[in-house]
């Protein structure tokens, strides 16, 4: 498995634009290296840390919790924030110590393709550091980094929803982005997808309506063959599987089968539905993209 070039940075003590004031703390080195090595948005990155405390680390007196954050120097605006305490409290480190973890963190959509000033590529700021939470204004930055994030409408294999599928339909008042979008198939849908030949992550969120269909089976296959059936334990869904370059064949497209053992009318249903569409599945997420297993 590729990964990116190993990122090594000694504490620093810049903070993304005027951002909090610095803490100096000596004596922490973070190295970091991240699954996939090619960026984009519309991705999942694996990181995996290692922190090094040296002779001239001076303990924590606090417990603090690590944020790490991805910034679009474009328009300044944070488009990755995973803030987490450390499974090692930081009041427990001590020099000598090497301190391992990985996270996955998700680089959501934020290229327009549309936009007058698209361009395929852009930079990210990368910063990583240490906060107490009772003083979120003071920070110990341990790493500061450019990367380059590419448009994910280059470089990701393209996924065309072929029969069985209806139009896309959002709610912009969701609690959540990730409830916001979705499709309904029919009782079977297809998704025709480009073979990267190499090993893929797929990720698939759904709901079924178990109050209309009850033990409703959803089922999922590559090609001919069956990757997973399952009846829903609740109303939601999600799955994640590695597609490996056999299971996606020879051809330059593989087909993702996306069918249910039953299916519903809303307006045979309920008499103040005027929807007389056949539904089977309500897919919210569907994501193929480079393996991080």
């Amino acid at each position: 498995m590729k990964r990116m070039t190993l990122l090594t940075l000694l504490t620093a003590f810049i903070l993304p634009f005027g951002c909090g004031s610095k803490i100096e703390q000596k004596g922490i080195t973070l190295q970091v290296n991240m699954t996939p090595e090619r960026l984009s948005d519309n991705l999942f990155v694996k990181m995996n840390y290692i922190t090094v405390l040296t002779d001239e680390f001076t303990p924590l007196s606090t417990d603090m919790s690590m944020f790490v954050h991805f910034w679009r120097k474009k328009t300044k605006e944070m488009i990755v924030q995973d803030d987490y305490f450390p499974i090692n409290p930081t009041s427990t480190w001590k020099k000598g110590d090497t301190i391992s973890n990985s996270r996955v963190i998700f680089i959501p959509r934020f290229f327009n393709e549309y936009a007058f000033d698209y361009k395929k590529e852009e930079t990210v700021r990368l910063t990583i550091g240490l906060v107490n939470p009772k003083t979120p204004d003071q920070k110990i930055t341990l790493l500061q980094k450019d990367l380059k994030i590419e448009s994910a409408s280059d470089i990701a294999p393209a996924i065309f929803h072929d029969i069985g599928w209806h139009q896309p339909e959002e709610n912009p008042k969701a609690e959540t982005l990730e409830d916001s979008k979705w499709r309904w198939t029919t009782q079977k849908a297809i998704c025709i997808i480009e073979n990267p030949r190499k090993k893929y992550d797929l990720r698939i969120s759904g709901r079924v309506n178990n109050e209309i269909l009850k033990e409703q089976t959803v089922i999922f296959k590559i090609n001919d063959t069956v990757l997973d059936q399952f009846i829903p334990d609740s109303y939601k869904f999600s799955k994640i599987y590695t597609i490996s370059p056999e299971m996606m064949g020879e051809l330059e497209e593989f087909q993702l089968t996306i069918e249910t053992d039953k299916s519903f009318i809303p307006s045979q249903v309920s008499q103040e539905s005027k929807d007389d569409r056949e539904l089977g599945v309500q897919i919210y997420f569907l994501y193929f993209r480079d393996s991080i297993q």
